[in-house]
């Protein structure tokens, strides 16, 4: 089945959403930080502690974010109220450092999961899908850095590869919920997951930590981040609709020719 000039226009956006500059880059560009230097001068120690509540974070979203939602499809994301609350968390976490960021960091990332799911099932997903809900995790590792460059890979190779034993995870907690099977393979994508979040969370605590910034510090860079899950998970969720309605290989295919004319067209200019 041919793709309707509005779904090409759909997917033209998402290709536009999820083939973004890295996050820090961004930040870079909305707060003018040397965000790159502050990482690389963050002590083992605290990057240690930024792995451990990345994990927190994510143990906590995983149990609390889903359960808030009801399951009606095609309703309107809220994202003005999820950004707001995620604001509201970085200008109190903001205030305390490293020990604000332990505090605040997993309210705000149960925040960021619920708009991200929130933004699934307006196109559509069906919440009570375990597969469903992995693919909304996977929004925090799908994020940034995706431009074709000859260096970094785009959204559907981050993608394949975040995807490995995804259908059978879910398989196994449709069936037997957490399960010693499921348990292990799930722990083994909540980590991939984190390590690629544990990023954004060192990016996070660089930002705030910059003197003069203090909480209005946090509060931009949630809000920063927060629009930039919404933008990703807005991307993914359009193609995976697509993919539906369309098949996974013909989306993929039109996708990549949507970006090659796109990295030409910068090329050019």
């Amino acid at each position: 089945m041919r793709m309707t000039d509005v779904d090409m226009g759909q997917l033209a956006l998402a290709c536009e959403l999820l083939e973004t500059k890295p996050l820090a880059m961004r930040l870079c560009d909305a707060l003018g930080l040397p965000i790159e230097t502050a990482l690389s001068l963050l002590p083992q120690k605290a990057k240690d502690k930024i792995n451990s509540i990345t994990q927190d974070c994510l143990r906590k979203a995983q149990n609390v974010a889903l359960q808030t939602l009801g399951d009606k499809p095609r309703r309107k994301a809220s994202d003005i109220f999820h950004k707001g609350c995620v604001t509201a968390g970085g200008f109190v976490g903001g205030l305390g450092g490293l020990a604000g960021l332990a505090v605040e960091a997993p309210i705000s990332t149960v925040v960021m999961l619920r708009s991200i799911a929130d933004i699934a099932r307006s196109q559509g997903a069906l919440l009570d899908d375990p597969e469903v809900r992995l693919e909304c995790l996977k929004v925090f590792a799908l994020s940034g850095g995706t431009r074709l460059d000859g260096a970094v890979p785009g959204y559907y190779a981050i993608r394949t590869l975040l995807s490995q034993n995804l259908p059978e995870i879910a398989a196994l907690l449709a069936v037997r919920g957490i399960s010693d099977e499921a348990g292990t393979l799930l722990g083994r994508f909540t980590a991939t997951i984190a390590e690629r979040f544990s990023l954004r969370l060192s990016e996070k605590f660089a930002a705030q930590s910059v003197p003069l910034l203090g909480a209005v510090g946090g509060a931009t860079v949630n809000y920063i981040f927060i629009g930039h899950f919404q933008d990703v998970a807005r991307g993914h969720f359009i193609v995976r609709r697509l993919e539906a309605l369309y098949g996974e290989e013909p989306v993929r295919r039109a996708y990549q020719r949507i970006r090659q004319g796109s990295c030409s067209t910068e090329e050019t200019n």
